[in-house]
């Protein structure tokens, strides 16, 4: 092995662009039509833009063009891929594409531009099937994977010229990864959102003047607006770039690079000592509006308190996704018990097809249970629940649930955070943007209860498993046995870059630092919207920061591993991928 690492790079560097451009090939003929995730919607986007030569709008899309869309799918057999298992139920009717939607109005015109002009390119392709013009548009959706692998490869040869195994390593890992090889060859705004944030971390690390700098931030501002809301995490990372390690004027610089070297292992014992105390620390009332009123309430009490000074007091949360739309056209109760004065409380169901509205009496003696029962439409996609109280105050504790029973609330015991009345908060919630309400989901203390723990736990699994691989449209996993494998896999990653931090025998470079930062940017991204709603990460929202993970991956397998065996991690990492290609296949 060492006699092969020490072969010129160009060979190596071939034949990893190689194996990366053959998986995406078998991968582009073993996926059927519209067999990835929300393809429909992304090649409807495509397709509209390559006809009407700018960015199309939602009132473009016609019931017709749908019609087309659908009857390609039938055509193909997408139910029977999609559910393996189960029985083959027509799109129209199946809860999964329902919940897809169109992309149009929702992505950012960038990959679509690309792609119109690429579809164009295929000879008269305007009277091609629909299914052989997206197969032209996984092309290149491949050639882009590719060029990520090269990225990869170009950038890990210019930090650590002299550890060719490192190299390798990072080029097998972002070409042969299957679920990156699974999304990258479909027609999404994933490859080019994967290109660009390589690309934008690589040249943070690159960077060395403060032209440079600027064209990072500005390509990540691109970015960021133009291709994909995923890389915003890019913008943080490339400030605290500038900030620490770019030439300040004047020779100015924010602390010097020995001082920030040297303080590493502080920043790390107090980030682990901060993250979990931040579950503990008390919620103030002023976080989700409520006034100190009946202070020695408890959490485990699962209770809203509600105050209406002069105007009336409003509490909602919105649901939305599979968790709606398997339930069209079935029954939803809320079941409120409330107790205070003040006259009555609204209670109030929105949706798509209509609402409906109750209302509460209130005692301030003894709590008045309350009921509301909403038969969702067929066309449900979002459900909004209204608790008002026009005057005086009340504690409440309210549930919703689905006809089998279960409990669809977010925040465990029945709490649903107010609207924050704080206007820093509020003003963040519109310039970032974030739901109304956000901050209070994310503060108030049934956020962090222990069902909705158990809640992000679940999601936090998943987004994990399907990083590595969760096929079709998230509905063909790996067997279970795989996933305990890939368990033990990352853990020793984590154990290895544990070893290496506090080992002592080296600080950690700005390669290392950088990339744990996007790692951290990256998870906070992709997990901090769940808080409190509905929302379920995939792990294909990792994917930007696939370079940065990479990075760590290897350094923390590198770790265990004696100085004198490194040089096979490649080959391991190659047989290992190799398998899980297998399987996945």
């Amino acid at each position: 092995m060492r006699r092969f690492l020490q072969t010129p790079a160009w060979p190596i560097w071939l034949l990893i662009l190689t194996l990366t451009f053959v998986q995406g090939v078998i991968w582009l003929n073993t996926i059927p039509p519209w067999g990835a995730p929300d393809e429909p919607g992304h090649f409807l986007y495509v397709q509209l833009f390559a006809e009407l030569g700018r960015a199309p709008r939602p009132e473009d899309v016609t019931p017709e063009r749908w019609r087309n869309v659908i009857a390609s799918m039938e055509a193909h057999r997408w139910s029977a891929y999609v559910h393996p298992q189960g029985s083959e139920t027509p799109p129209t009717q199946d809860p999964i594409f329902l919940a897809s939607g169109a992309q149009i109005g929702q992505k950012p015109p960038g990959y679509y531009a690309l792609a119109a002009g690429w579809l164009r390119l295929l000879p008269h392709w305007r009277e091609q099937p629909l299914a052989r013009q997206l197969r032209w548009l996984r092309w290149l959706s491949l050639l882009l994977h590719t060029l990520t692998t090269a990225m990869a490869l170009g950038l890990t040869r210019r930090l650590w010229p002299d550890a060719r195994h490192r190299a390798l390593g990072m080029g097998l890992l972002t070409g042969l990864l299957p679920m990156v090889g699974f999304i990258g060859v479909s027609v999404n705004n994933d490859a080019l959102t994967m290109l660009w944030g390589a690309a934008g971390f690589a040249g943070l690390i690159l960077a060395r003047t403060r032209l440079g700098w600027s064209l990072m931030l500005a390509w990540t501002v691109l970015g960021t607006v133009g291709i994909d809301a995923g890389l915003a995490f890019l913008w943080p990372l490339a400030l605290a770039r500038w900030l620490f390690f770019a030439p300040a004027p004047h020779g100015l610089r924010l602390r010097p690079h020995a001082e920030l070297r040297a303080s590493w292992r502080v920043g790390v014992i107090l980030a682990l000592i901060l993250i979990p105390s931040f579950l503990l620390i008390p919620n103030p009332h002023w976080a989700a509006g409520w006034r100190p009123i009946e202070t020695g309430r408890s959490r485990a009490d699962g209770q809203l308190f509600l105050q209406a000074k002069g105007a009336p007091a409003r509490i909602s949360q919105t649901l939305s996704g599979l968790l709606i739309v398997q339930r069209q056209g079935q029954p939803l109760t809320v079941t409120v018990q409330a107790a205070g004065s003040g006259g009555t409380l609204i209670m109030r169901l929105v949706e798509e097809g209509g609402e409906s509205e109750a209302l509460c009496p209130l005692s301030a003696q003894i709590p008045t249970t309350c009921q509301l029962t909403h038969g969702l439409s067929v066309r449900a996609h979002h459900i909004g629940l209204h608790l008002i109280l026009p005057a005086g105050k009340a504690r409440i504790r309210v549930v919703l649930t689905d006809p089998a029973g279960w409990s669809l609330l977010l925040n465990g015991d029945g709490a649903i955070p107010a609207p924050l009345g704080d206007p820093l908060f509020t003003w963040l919630e519109k310039r970032l943007p974030l739901p109304a309400g956000y901050f209070s989901r994310a503060l108030y203390g049934h956020a962090w209860d222990v069902p909705s723990l158990i809640r992000y736990a679940a999601y936090g699994a998943f987004a994990w498993a399907s990083f590595w691989g969760w096929f079709g449209w998230l509905t063909r996993p790996f067997p279970w046995w795989v996933y305990v494998v890939l368990a033990v896999a990352t853990l020793a990653a984590l154990v290895g870059l544990w070893r290496k931090v506090f080992s002592g025998r080296r600080a950690a470079g700005e390669a290392e630092w950088l990339a744990a930062g996007a790692v951290w940017l990256i998870s906070v991204q992709v997990f901090a919207p769940m808080l409190g709603q509905a929302w379920q990460p995939q792990g294909r929202y990792f994917f930007p920061a696939l370079l940065p993970m990479a990075i760590l991956l290897i350094l923390g397998w590198e770790a265990l591993i004696p100085s004198s065996r490194r040089d096979w991690l490649p080959a391991g990492i190659l047989l290992a991928l190799t398998a899980l290609n297998l399987l996945a296949l």
